[in-house]
Order: C-alpha cells, then structure tokens, then sequence
C-alpha cells in the first residue's frame, strides 16, 4: 500500500510540473505576439516566426508581414517596388491593385516620354489596359505632327494606311493632293500635268493644271515656228508659265541676231574708213583693236555704223575696267568705253539692244548708259533691276538708275532695298544689290525720304533693309522733328547691330535739323 502511494505522488508531482510548464509556455507566446503587435515591424514579426514557426500566430503574423510591405509599395509608389511586392506575393491579397497601379506609372511614363515606341511599348504590355485608347489616339497625334513637320508624301500615305477613318484624313488627302502638284508644277512638263490631271479631275489646282498644260501645248507650237513674234506672243499669253525665261533668252537671241545682222548688211555696203576701222575693232591683235578705239574717239564718223564692233568689245567687267584703266590706257574695253560715253546720245539705242539681247554684257552696258545719263535708258535699265535671273547685274542697273535721278525708277529701287527681287537673284550678289540700291536712292535726296520711313516703320520689313534704309535716310538728311521723333522711338526695340545704322542716321539728321535752325534764326535776324 505504502509503495503504490509513493508511486502515486510521484506521478501527480510529474503531472504538475508539465502542467506548470504547459501554462508557463502559453503565457509566452501570447507575451511575444502581444509584444510583436504592439511594435507592428517587420523585425518584431521575423523574430516571432524564428521563434515560433508553427504557433497559433502565424499565419496572421505572414499577412502582417504582407500588409506591411504593401503599406511600404504603397509609400515609395514605384514601378519597381510593386513588381517586388508581386515578386514575393503572386498571388497576394493586393495583387490586383499592384498591377493596376503598375500599369498606371508605365501610362504616365509614357506620356511624360511623348514619343512613340512609348505609347507603342505600353499597348504591347497591356493591349486591354484602361488607357489602351487614349495611347491609340497619341500614337495617331504623333503620326499626324511628323507627317506635317517633315510633309513628305509618304508619311501622310502612312498615316491614311494606318488610320483611314482618322481625325485628320481630310487634311492629309488635301496635303498629299497639294505635294503631288507641288511636284508636277517643279517639273514642269506635259506628262507631269497630265499626271496631276489624271489623279485629281476635280482637285483644288485644276485651274492652274489647265493652264500650265495650254502652256506647255503652246510651247510646242512655238519652239518649231522659231520666231521672235511667236516668243513674244507667248510671253504675252502665258506670263506666269516656267517656261518664260526661255522665252525670252530665245527671244534676245533672235532680236539682237536680227539687229547684229541689220547692222552687218549695213556695213557691208558702207564704202568710207568706217569699214575698216570696224574691220580693227573685231581683229584678234588687242592693241591693234585699242588702237583703233582711239581712233574712233577722235573721228566723228557715222556711230551707227562701228557701234555694234565698239559694243562687242565690252566684258562683263566694263565698269571696274574703265574705272581703273581710264581713257589713257591701251586696254581695248576700256577704250570702247570709253568712245561709247563720248558718242552720247548716239549710242543710247545700240546699247539698250545689246544689254537686253546680249545678257553677258549686260553689266557693261547698264555701266555706260550710266554715265551717258539719257532718261530714255530708265524703264529699260528698270526691266534689267527687275530681271536678275535673266541678267545677273541688277547691281550695275541699280547705279545707273541713280545717275539717271529719273524719278520713275525710285520705287524699284526701293522695291530693291527690300529685297524684293532677291528669290530670282543668285545669292552671292543680293547683298551688292540691295547696297547699289541704297547708294541709289541717297542720289534722289528728299524725294526719297517718307518711302524710306515707311520701310523702316513697317514691322514686315527684313531686318537688313531696315539698316540700309536708315543708313540711305542718314546720309540724305532731311529731316523734320516728327521723322526724328519715330526714329527715338525705335531705339527701345530694335537689335544691337541696327542700332548702330540707329545712332548714325539720327545723328546725322540731328545736326542737320539744328543747322536749319540756326540758319532760321539767322535769316530772322
């Protein structure tokens, strides 16, 4: 009895001690997950889990966890942040809104980028995403914008191919239909206006097609008839045709040929000393042709007859030639020259012919009528300022306008400061014209002034034609206090470089305007 006692107590102390250490160990746990909750980190989760892996806690203390790295995505809120939060929870409770708001940031990327392969790079990603359309839509704007910019035809054939019902359809039929004229216009020929006509029957450049096609018929016509009044009749009737310039270079030809001819016959049958001294004129010995140049000079013959040999002695650099060489030198140019001046009035016409007919020597002949001074030069020297594709000497028109002072000639002058003949003229001589037409119009003095004002006020007028105005009205110096008034007032506004042409032309009027007074005050005393 004693010993089944004994044994008895023994196991009710062991059933003790395990019940002991039973409640002792639930009251830890439950002290660490109260202590993990309150302190609601990462690091105090982690260390619960290490040391309870299998408790009653932990599963909740795996979706703490979660929730806490989604509240962490959430605060940084980066493309990058989400994708790790998927990374580790694939399946996670915000997976869905991880996604969206992925999708979200890659959108406003794209947008902030502008640019397609972007828009291009999200409809690949997600080609049922909430913004799918609107990226649609840019890509289309895009489209749209580098077809307008670069405006080939190519690009706006792109855009229709790829959006045949899209907001700008209309305008890039319009720009294709106005490129492709573009293009049969610069050609310029029969097949390509018969081209344009076969693609647009009823297209907005029908009118101008028709035309450039009579045109182009005409010419045909006219290139085998060969004649001065068929290039005249032409010129006439088709004035804004291509092929006008042809027109008259073939034209010139014809009539300078029909006068040289005129003049030809005429020396044939001449039997004074003129025949042989025009036989000098044309020899190959230079200093035998200057020679006979002075001859000419001291010989009052019949000039109609040795004008065409004097004339066809002249380069294109007459004016520099004679400058330099003068009457005293043997250079034979600048002895014809130097005879055509002295000849006057009677060289006037033989020289007008030669510088519209005979382009080469324009310059030269523009120069000498110059200095001759015969009014009746100004409308032709007028048509040579006009035509510089054709002439290339609008510079040496433009100085002899100024010697003639022929008031008929200022507006084209001034028409020249502003470069309005510029997009004919080759480039390396617009600036020489614009300065010759300057130099020009200083001659006509105050004639010239309110013309020159109203350029230099006018807000469309280039910048350089603003300075050469000024420069032009500086050296004219008329001036009123109401000119010098609106030229101050400029001064505020206008560039650094103008400002110069600015200062310069009010000072010069400044003085000018004060020796008026003083001569004023003068004559009252």
């Amino acid at each position: 009895m004693k010993r089944f006692i004994d044994s008895f107590r023994q196991k009710l102390i062991v059933l003790l001690i395990m019940l002991f250490l039973t409640l002792t160990g639930c009251s830890t746990i439950n002290t660490r997950w109260n202590r993990a909750k309150s302190a609601n980190n990462l690091q105090e989760y982690h260390n619960f889990l290490t040391r309870y892996p299998d408790s009653k806690y932990t599963e909740e203390a795996l979706i703490k966890i979660e929730e806490l790295k989604w509240g962490f995505a959430l605060q940084k809120n980066t493309q990058e942040i989400y994708q790790d939060y998927l990374s580790m929870y694939p399946s996670g409770l915000h997976k869905a809104e991880a996604e969206k708001r992925i999708e979200s940031i890659v959108w406003l990327k794209a947008k902030q980028n502008d640019i397609l392969s972007a828009y291009k790079a999200y409809i690949s990603a997600y080609p049922t995403g909430q913004y799918c359309n609107e990226a649609q839509g840019k890509i289309e704007l895009l489209l749209w914008n580098q077809a307008q910019t670069q405006n080939t035809l190519k690009l706006y054939q792109d855009y229709i191919t790829n959006y045949p019902e899209g907001m700008h359809i209309n305008e890039a039929n319009a720009e294709i239909e106005t490129l492709i004229w573009n293009e049969s216009d610069q050609t310029g020929t029969k097949s390509a206006y018969l081209q344009y006509l076969a693609l647009y029957p009823s297209g907005k450049y029908i009118m101008q097609a028709n035309k450039a096609l009579a045109a182009e018929n005409a010419w045909e016509g006219v290139v085998k008839i060969n004649s001065e009044k068929a290039y005249q009749d032409f010129i006439a009737s088709y004035p804004q045709s291509k092929k006008v310039t042809k027109a008259v270079t073939s034209l010139h030809a014809l009539s300078w040929a029909s006068y040289k001819q005129k003049l030809l016959k005429a020396e044939t049958q001449a039997k004074d000393p003129e025949y042989s001294l025009i036989n000098r004129l044309r020899g190959r010995d230079a200093v035998e042709r200057a020679y006979a140049a002075m001859e000419a000079i001291n010989n009052r013959y019949n000039m109609n007859q040795i004008m065409l040999a004097l004339i066809e002695l002249l380069p294109d650099n007459t004016e520099l030639e004679y400058q330099r060489g003068g009457i005293g030198k043997t250079s034979p140019s600048a002895k014809a020259s130097a005879v055509l001046i002295k000849a006057g009035k009677s060289a006037v016409q033989p020289l007008i012919s030669y510088m519209l007919y005979y382009p080469r020597a324009t310059r030269s002949a523009a120069f000498i009528l110059g200095e001759i001074q015969d009014t009746i030069a100004t409308n032709p020297l007028i048509y040579v300022l006009q035509h510089p594709e054709i002439y290339n000497s609008a510079n040496a028109a433009a100085s002899s306008l100024g010697k003639l002072k022929d008031k008929r000639a200022l507006p084209y002058l001034l028409m020249g400061i502003q470069g309005k003949f510029e997009s004919l003229e080759p480039s390396s001589n617009k600036c020489d014209t614009e300065i010759g037409c300057t130099h020009a119009v200083i001659k006509f003095g105050s004639a010239a002034t309110d013309q020159l004002m109203s350029i230099i006020m006018s807000p469309s007028t280039p910048i350089n034609s603003i300075r050469n105005s000024l420069f032009a009205l500086g050296k004219i110096g008329v001036s009123s206090e109401s000119i010098i008034q609106q030229l101050e007032q400029l001064l505020s506004t206008t560039d650094d470089y103008t400002k110069k042409y600015l200062v310069d032309a009010l000072d010069n009027l400044r003085n000018k305007e004060a020796l008026k007074k003083i001569e004023s005050q003068n004559s009252d005393e």
